[in-house]
Order: C-alpha cells, then sequence, then structure tokens
C-alpha cells in the first residue's frame, strides 16, 4: 500500500538543515483522488536518517492522510 502511494504525490522537496546535516527532510503533495467528496491540500513530509528513510515514512504519512479521507459511498454514524 505505501509504495504504490508514491505515484500519487507530487511537487516532491527536499529540505536540509545546516545544523543536522545528517537528516534527510522530504515533503510533497498528496495529489487527491476522483472519489473524495472534497479535494483539499494535502501536505506531506517524511525525515529519516537515509534518503529512502525519509521517502519510506513521507509515503507512509500520505497513505494515513489518504485513509482518512471522506469518500462516494462512506456512510456517516455516531460511534458511540
Amino acid at each position: 500500500m505505501v509504495f504504490r502511494m508514491e505515484e500519487r504525490v507530487s511537487g516532491m522537496r527536499r529540505l536540509q538543515n545546516p545544523y543536522a546535516p545528517g537528516i534527510h527532510i522530504l515533503g510533497a503533495q498528496l495529489s487527491p483522488r476522483s472519489d473524495w467528496l472534497s479535494a483539499p491540500r494535502i501536505f506531506v513530509a517524511g525525515k529519516g536518517l537515509s534518503e529512502a528513510e525519509g521517502m519510506v515514512r513521507l509515503l507512509g504519512e500520505a497513505a494515513e492522510r489518504d485513509a482518512i479521507q471522506m469518500r462516494r459511498g462512506d456512510h456517516e454514524c455516531a460511534l458511540m
């Protein structure tokens, strides 16, 4: 699931901090799906000790943010 999100992120940015040169920070925007009820601008980020680790964390956040979006056919109900 996480690696399928790679095609859904756009505008990838790599950020660097001169005070933490060993930390890789990545940011991107999650592209909305056609079945979302609304299309908010969602930005995601990930950081790690390597660029690959930062990418995995970014994609994990993208998958999590995608999962909580309301879609056509979802039913709202009270939890209690």
